[in-house]
């Protein structure tokens, strides 16, 4: 049942290690920056659970001023869906291991 699932990715997001945030990290989950454990530990498990407020997150990174992206994983649909909001935004793709390896690296 979707509780017993609930109660086991309450307890894996509080087992593990979080500590503040150096750099703001924007959870989809309202689409704002946030930089303490505490809320970042709360947003997660909110975003397992809760819609996805992605047009809203991309909105906020733009408006501060963000200028260059990456989508980290298989495929380019979010950078596909960032190009809808803004087209002039750079997104780069990071596919494969190779990819991230040297992204890793630089």
């Amino acid at each position: 049942p979707r509780a017993i699932r609930d109660v086991y990715k309450r307890q894996a997001l509080q087992a593990a290690p979080m500590a503040d945030a150096r750099i703001p990290v924007y959870q989809n989950v309202h689409g704002l920056p946030v930089t303490d454990s505490g809320s970042l530990r709360r947003n997660l498990l909110a975003q397992l659970t809760s819609p996805v407020h992605w047009h809203d997150t991309m909105l906020a990174m733009l408006k501060d001023k963000a200028d260059v992206f990456w989508e980290v994983g298989p495929g380019g649909v979010l950078r596909g869906l960032l190009k809808r909001i803004e087209r002039r935004t750079r997104c780069v793709a990071i596919g494969t291991f190779e990819e991230v390896s040297a992204f890793v690296k630089k």
